[in-house]
């Protein structure tokens, strides 16, 4: 339910929609009903679901993006369970509790975006070795793309 999990399930919703490109060709030449491709523009391959622990989703997120992802998360029917929490995942799909109750949510696919974790493996093994050395973007803590390349632009700017 975070940002990245929220992107990535906009992503996957998108698969196998139909694009401006084909939608202008489709309706320019009359090859589908409008009700036909109202549906093309919004349906995709897989059906999709959010699970997030929290009350709320994308609140690692800007207000004006999070609401046209969530906007853009409700037109393609993607499906979000809020303070529900997974449990399991198992060869039929992911077990969640949901205020107080179990669910199986039936799954072919899974994708956890559960956090980041800084790994620090090589600066471990460098750092007695050079006279300057720094650690920034999600070596140092991490945060979004945009902080990390602002923080090296930074960093080359000072050097």
């Amino acid at each position: 339910g975070g940002a990245a999990g929220l992107e990535t399930a906009l992503f996957l919703a998108g698969k196998g929609t139909i694009d401006g490109d084909t939608l202008d060709f489709l309706m320019g030449h009359q090859a589908e009903s409008r009700e036909t491709l109202s549906a093309l523009l919004v349906r995709g391959l897989k059906k999709i679901t959010i699970v997030e622990r929290l009350k709320r989703l994308g609140q690692d997120i800007g207000q004006s993006t999070r609401w046209t992802i969530l906007q853009d998360l409700a037109r393609l029917g993607v499906r979000t369970l809020v303070q529900t929490a997974a449990t399991e995942i198992t060869p039929q799909g992911v077990l969640v509790e949901r205020h107080g109750k179990e669910l199986l949510l039936p799954a072919d696919s899974v994708v956890i975006a559960t956090g980041t974790k800084s790994v620090n493996d090589l600066w471990e093994q460098i750092t007695d070795q050079a006279s300057e050395l720094y650690r920034i973007g999600d070596a140092h803590t991490p945060r979004n793309a945009l902080d990390a390349v602002a923080e090296g632009f930074s960093l080359g700017r000072d050097l």
